[in-house]
């Protein structure tokens, strides 16, 4: 075997061993549904899942703060919610009722709600994308619940805005 073929398989070797070793040590990412994903900024508007994921995590921030002048914004104009109690009532706001729902909420006061969220579904289709999660907190009704959401969005004037929720409301204890 010559000095060259040598060298060849050498190099090769070799960079199989550099190229393995950097696999094994590199941290693993997170995944998308994971809780502490950060979305890259150069996704944010983007049609892509982690501009999905972005834009849930900015609801979730405003809204859990009682952000009207944010969700505002989050909101698009032709937003429509329909809540489903867990005795079946069900209820339905548009933007401004919505809104006002979160607003007479820190008017009273009240305590930042929860922001905790378990991922399920992300999806885009065109200018359309929708997010399916569970969530718990107390400002829909007064008591903590499990809201089992699924979450529409637009992509309108340059970002996504949330147009539907659709959203079931069952006791803690309910599996």
């Amino acid at each position: 075997m010559n000095l060259y073929r040598k060298a060849i398989i050498f190099a090769s070797i070799l960079g199989a061993l550099c190229s393995t070793t950097t696999l094994a040590s590199a941290p693993p990412q997170p995944s998308i549904y994971d809780a502490n994903y950060v979305i890259p900024k150069e996704l944010i508007n983007t049609h892509t899942v982690e501009a999905i994921r972005g834009a849930m995590n900015h609801l979730i921030d405003r809204a859990t703060h009682f952000d009207v002048d944010a969700l505002e914004t989050i909101y698009h104009k032709d937003f429509h919610t329909t809540l489903i109690n867990p005795d079946d009532t069900v209820i339905t706001y548009n933007k401004d009722e919505f809104i006002s729902h979160f607003r007479k909420q820190a008017e009273e006061g009240k305590n930042k709600l929860n922001s905790w969220a378990k991922w399920h579904d992300f999806n885009i289709i065109g200018d359309t994308a929708v997010s399916v999660l569970t969530r718990i907190h107390s400002g829909m009704n007064g008591q903590e619940m499990k809201l089992l959401c699924n979450i529409e969005f637009r992509f309108d004037d340059g970002r996504w805005q949330v147009i539907r929720e659709q959203i079931f409301l069952r006791p803690l204890n309910q599996h």
